[in-house]
């Protein structure tokens, strides 16, 4: 059913011409893997692949403080599986792709300080 609110082109069409949106049903907590995969338009972000940026994440971290951490804080406590990635996964494995993610701060010239 089209929500009224929505333009029907982001509902995909029938016609042969218009390529179909990509989508992936939420599972667990990887809100982060699925915002990758509909980001780039195919399923590409893995557990397997953030797992493994995630696990050189805590080795460079442990490298820097010298000395490591009880569980990986890029994570969930629980597992990989279970999602909850930290974005610094996502920008990590967004470079994996050549691309970056960057912050554009904009001020408000007329708010107080």
């Amino acid at each position: 059913q089209q929500d009224a609110h929505v333009p029907p082109e982001l509902f995909g069409s029938t016609s042969s011409s218009s390529a179909a949106i990509f989508h992936e049903r939420q599972v667990w907590m990887n809100c982060g893997k699925h915002a990758l995969n509909s980001l780039l338009g195919e399923h590409w972000a893995t557990t397997e692949l953030l797992t493994e940026v995630a696990q050189n994440l805590r080795r460079e971290h442990a490298a820097a403080a010298g000395h490591d951490t009880l569980i990986n804080p890029y994570h969930h406590w629980a597992g990989p599986w279970m999602g909850n990635w930290d974005i610094m996964v996502l920008c990590e494995a967004l470079k994996l792709r050549e691309m970056a993610v960057t912050q554009h701060v904009v001020f408000n010239q007329a708010a107080p300080e």
